[in-house]
C-alpha cells in the first residue's frame, strides 16, 4: 500500500516526541474507508458492481485493521457507512426525501429517521474518527444510516 510508509512515519513521529495524546499507544495516523449500507442490502438496486464494491471496502477495513494490529504497525483503520445522503449517484435532497419517507418496491423500508443524512452528520463521524477523541476505536465500520440497516437487514 502506497500511502503506509507516509501513515507509519507519522504515527511513529509523534509517538517518540510525546506528542500523540493517546497514552503512549502510538495510534495517531488514522485510515478512514467509506462504504454504504448498499454493501448489505438484498435489493439489486439494478446493479451489481456498487454493493459488491462497498461489501469489498468494509472487508478491506477490517482486514487492514488486524494486518496492523499483527505487524504493530500504529495506525487505526475505521470505515464509515452512510445511508441516504443526496450525491452525484443517488440523487438530489429532495429526490431522497421521497426515498427515506416510502417504501420501495422489493421490499426496502423508509429509514426510520424519515429523512436522508446531512453533510454535517457524515463529516462529524469522520472528525470523531481522525481525532484523539476517536484514538481508541479501531476496526469499526460506523453506520451513519439513520437506522436504515436496522429495518433492512
Amino acid at each position: 500500500m502506497g500511502f503506509l510508509e507516509l501513515l507509519e512515519k507519522g504515527a511513529k513521529s509523534r509517538r517518540h516526541s510525546g506528542q500523540s495524546g493517546d497514552g503512549g499507544l502510538g495510534e495517531t495516523s488514522s485510515v478512514i474507508n467509506i462504504s454504504s449500507s448498499a454493501a448489505l442490502f438484498k435489493l439489486s438496486m439494478n446493479t451489481l458492481a456498487y454493493p459488491t464494491s462497498k461489501a469489498g471496502i468494509n472487508y478491506l477495513s477490517k482486514s487492514m485493521t488486524i494486518e496492523f494490529a499483527v505487524n504493530k504497525i500504529p495506525l487505526r483503520v475505521n470505515c464509515i457507512k452512510p445511508g441516504i445522503f443526496p450525491s452525484k449517484i443517488t440523487g438530489t435532497r429532495d429526490e431522497l426525501e421521497k426515498i427515506a419517507k416510502e417504501a420501495l418496491p422489493g421490499g426496502f423500508r423508509p429509514a426510520p429517521a424519515q429523512r436522508p443524512g446531512r453533510d454535517e452528520e457524515l463529516g462529524m463521524a469522520a472528525v470523531f474518527l481522525a481525532s484523539s477523541a476517536g484514538g481508541f476505536t479501531n476496526g469499526i465500520v460506523m453506520r451513519v444510516d439513520g437506522r436504515l440497516a436496522l429495518v433492512n437487514p
